[in-house]
C-alpha cells in the first residue's frame, strides 16, 4: 500500500502464537527470521483493532478500517503464520489494478490457444443460445464454455483462465451494464466470431437508453468487422441489421468479413431458414440450409425439443449456423437440438402436484 491509501483489513484470529491479536512491529524492525516466520499480522504503524463483540477465537474475523500514515513508506500485512513469505514472495505481483491485471493475464493465457472463439452478446438469450451452440459444437469438439452466466469482466476472465490443452473451440458469453463493457470483453478474450442474439431496452439506468444498448451491443461488431472476423446475424432482427450497417471500421478500405444470416423470414441471403411448427408447449420447428444465388435448398427437417417458447427458435438457428460453419453434420445438430434439456431455469417447464412453473 502506499502512503495515504484508505483499506479495510480483515483478519481471522489465530490462537498458535502465545496469545491473541496483533502484534505491531515496525517492518524495519523485523528480523528475517522474524519477517519469514510471522505468527501475527504485522502492520506498520497501526493501532490495536476496536474492541470486538466477539472475543479472540479461532475462526472468528474481526474488521477495521485503517489509512496508511502518509509520512510512512510502505505496510505489508502477514495474513498466516502457515505460510513462510519467503516461499509466496515471487507469486505476490503489485500492480496498480488487480481487476485489469486479471483480465491481461486471461487474455494473456487466451492467446496460448489457436482455436476459434466464439463470443455470444444480446439484452436476452444469451446463455440459452450459448447452452445450444455448446450442446452442436460438442458433437465434434472439445468444448470449453462459460459456466452459469459469468459473463461481466470478472466471469469472462475466469472461463479464459480454464481453457487447456484439451481444448479445441471455446463459446464466451459476454454481458454488459455499461457502455463500454462489451468492448472490453472482446479485447480481453479476443473473438474468432461471434453473433448478437438481440436488443431490447434494458439496463437503461446503465446505458441511458435504448441507443446506449445497441451501440454498447453493436461494439461485438466493431471488434470482429475491425479484425475480419466471422459474424452470425439474424436477418429478421432490424436493429441488428442497422447496428451492422453502422460499423465502425478502422478504415474505409478494411477487407468486410463472412456474414452468415438465419433467421425465418423471405430474404434471399439467409443461409439457414426456420419456421415454428408446433408449440405445445414445447417448441418443435423445421430448418433448411438454403443458397438462392445458387437455387440450392436442402429437404425440410423437423426437430422437436424440450424448450418452451417460440421465441427459441430464434436462438436455435443460431447455434445451428455456428454450428453449420464449424463442419457440424445436418444429423449430429439435429440431434443436439432434440437431446438438449434446459437445467438453468431458463425455457424450463416443471410440473409440481399444484402448478406448471415456466
Amino acid at each position: 500500500y502506499l502512503p495515504g491509501d484508505h483499506f479495510t483489513i480483515r483478519l481471522v484470529a489465530d490462537s498458535s502464537g502465545s496469545d491473541y491479536g496483533f502484534s505491531i512491529t515496525e517492518i524495519s524492525a523485523l528480523t528475517q527470521a522474524e519477517y519469514e516466520t510471522a505468527v501475527y499480522g504485522v502492520i506498520h504503524n497501526v493501532t490495536t483493532p476496536p474492541e470486538s463483540e466477539h472475543p479472540y477465537e479461532d475462526g472468528v474475523t474481526h474488521t477495521w478500517n485503517y489509512q496508511h500514515p502518509t509520512s510512512a513508506d510502505w505496510l505489508y500485512v502477514v495474513f498466516s503464520a502457515e505460510t513462510s513469505l519467503a516461499d509466496d514472495r515471487d507469486r505476490i505481483m503489485i500492480v496498480d489494478d488487480t481487476l485489469q491485471t486479471y483480465k491481461d493475464l486471461a487474455r494473456q493465457h487466451r492467446r496460448q490457444f489457436d482455436i476459434p472463439v466464439v463470443a455470444i452478446t444480446g439484452t436476452n438469450g444469451k446463455t440459452t443460445t450459448k447452452e445450444l451452440v455448446r450442446a452442436v459444437l460438442s458433437e465434434k469438439y472439445n468444448v470449453l464454455a462459460t459456466e452459469g452466466n459469468f459473463n461481466n469482466d470478472v466471469g469472462v476472465p475466469k472461463t479464459l483462465l480454464r481453457l487447456g490443452s484439451e481444448h479445441q473451440i471455446a463459446i464466451i458469453e459476454m454481458g454488459a451494464s455499461h457502455p463500454g463493457d462489451i468492448k472490453t470483453l472482446a479485447e480481453t478474450a479476443e473473438p474468432t466470431c461471434g453473433l448478437i442474439t438481440n436488443v431490447g431496452r434494458a439496463h437503461l439506468q446503465g446505458f441511458g437508453s435504448f441507443e446506449g444498448v445497441c451501440n454498447t451491443k453493436g461494439e461485438l461488431y466493431d471488434y470482429l468487422v475491425s479484425h475480419d472476423c466471422p459474424l452470425f446475424v439474424n436477418r429478421d432482427n432490424e436493429h441488428l441489421l442497422r447496428m451492422l450497417a453502422n460499423t465502425r471500421h478502422p478504415s474505409p478500405v478494411a477487407h468486410h468479413p463472412d456474414i452468415y444470416y438465419y433467421g425465418q423470414g423471405e430474404s434471399p441471403d439467409i443461409l439457414i431458414r426456420g419456421q415454428v411448427v408446433s408449440c405445445n408447449p414445447y417448441l418443435t420447428f423445421r430448418w433448411r440450409e438454403q443458397d438462392s444465388e445458387a437455387n440450392y435448398y436442402s429437404d425440410w427437417m423437423e426437430v422437436s425439443t424440450h424448450l418452451i417458447g417460440a421465441y427459441n427458435l430464434d436462438n436455435i438457428l443460431a447455434a445451428i449456423t455456428v454450428g453449420y460453419v464449424n463442419n457440424i453434420g445436418f444429423d449430429s445438430m439435429n440431434r443436439a437440438i432434440a437431446d438438449y434439456t434446459p437445467t438453468n431455469n431458463r425455457s424450463q417447464l416443471t410440473k409440481t402436484e399444484k402448478n406448471c412453473l415456466i
